[in-house]
C-alpha cells in the first residue's frame, strides 16, 4: 500500500511515510525492511477475505483482502506510483459497484466480490467487526467474504 499509494497505514508521522515511500522507490529499502523496523501496527489490520484461484487456472492467486480504518489525513496523502497504480479514488461500496456495472471501471473477479462484502455494511466499524470474526475457508479453492 506504502508503496504503491503513498497510504501509510503503521504510527510513524506524515515525513517518515513520504521518507520510506522515497527509499523503497529508489530501492535502498524494500516494504519488508520498513514493516520489519517496526512501522506498520499490524494490529490495525483484519483480514476480511481470502481468494484462491481454482487449481487449473492458467495464473493462480492466494490473495487476502484487509479491512482498517484510515484517518482524513492519511486518506488526503493517497497518490498513484504511476506504475502499479496509475489512478485512486475513494469510493463508497455501492457506487462502486454501480460504476463496474456500468463500465466506467474494471475489477477482478475477486475484487468484485470484495466489494460486494463491504457493501453489505453501512459503516467502517460494521467492516471492521466482519474482518475480525471472518474465518478463512477450510481448503484450498475455496472463496469466503
Amino acid at each position: 500500500t506504502l508503496e504503491e499509494t503513498g497510504l501509510w497505514l503503521g504510527g510513524p508521522a506524515r515525513e517518515a511515510a513520504v521518507a520510506a515511500r522515497a527509499d523503497i522507490e529508489a530501492g535502498r529499502v524494500t516494504l519488508a525492511e520498513v514493516a520489519g523496523a517496526g512501522c506498520i501496527d499490524a494490529a490495525a489490520f483484519a483480514v476480511a477475505g481470502h481468494w484462491v484461484t481454482p487449481p487449473g487456472a492458467p495464473r493462480r492467486y492466494d490473495t487476502r483482502f484487509f479491512a482498517t480504518r484510515v484517518s482524513p489525513e492519511r486518506a488526503a496523502d493517497v497518490s498513484p506510483d504511476g506504475t502499479e497504480v496509475v489512478a485512486v479514488r475513494w469510493w463508497r461500496p455501492g457506487e462502486l459497484i454501480e460504476a463496474l456495472a456500468a463500465g466506467e471501471v474494471d475489477a477482478m473477479e475477486p475484487t468484485r466480490a470484495f466489494i460486494g462484502a463491504l457493501a453489505r455494511h453501512d459503516t467502517a466499524a460494521g467492516v471492521l467487526a466482519a474482518a475480525r470474526a471472518f474465518e478463512p475457508p477450510p481448503r484450498p479453492g475455496w472463496v469466503a467474504f
